[in-house]
């Protein structure tokens, strides 16, 4: 059962798009996701100077168990300090990831974090 992944990156300035396709072709094995299409992508409204962007598509993996432990191993290569919550059952998996750019962690400038989430419906 494909699992729903949603990768948000908060900004300030200009939006950061050669990082966000990075980001993408990382996650994005199957290659679907378009970058110009509403279909996979929310522009937020700036609040604060802070600018958000969100991708949304199906991740595709053998199992849940397996989708998280994929996601864990390529979030790593993003930064290391990590805040995880989850995996969570209830109506549905679910499972959240965020960084923070401060002291520990060597984010571009411009990016103040990323949350990733993946989410899936029990069978």
């Amino acid at each position: 059962m494909p699992q729903q992944l949603i990768i948000s990156i908060r900004y300030q300035n200009d939006k950061p798009d050669v990082l966000i396709q990075k980001i993408v072709q990382f996650f994005d094995t199957s290659k679907e996701v378009d970058l110009n299409s509403d279909d996979y992508t929310t522009q937020f409204p700036e609040a604060n100077g802070t600018k958000s962007f969100a991708i949304n598509f199906s991740y595709k993996a053998r199992d849940y168990k397996t989708a998280v432990y994929e996601i864990l191993l390529k979030a790593n290569k993003l930064g290391q300090f990590w805040t995880v919550q989850g995996p969570v059952k209830a109506k549905s998996n679910y499972f959240m990831m965020h960084i923070e750019n401060d002291d520990r962690n060597d984010l571009p400038e411009n990016i103040i974090g990323y949350r990733i989430i993946l989410n899936s419906e029990l069978s």
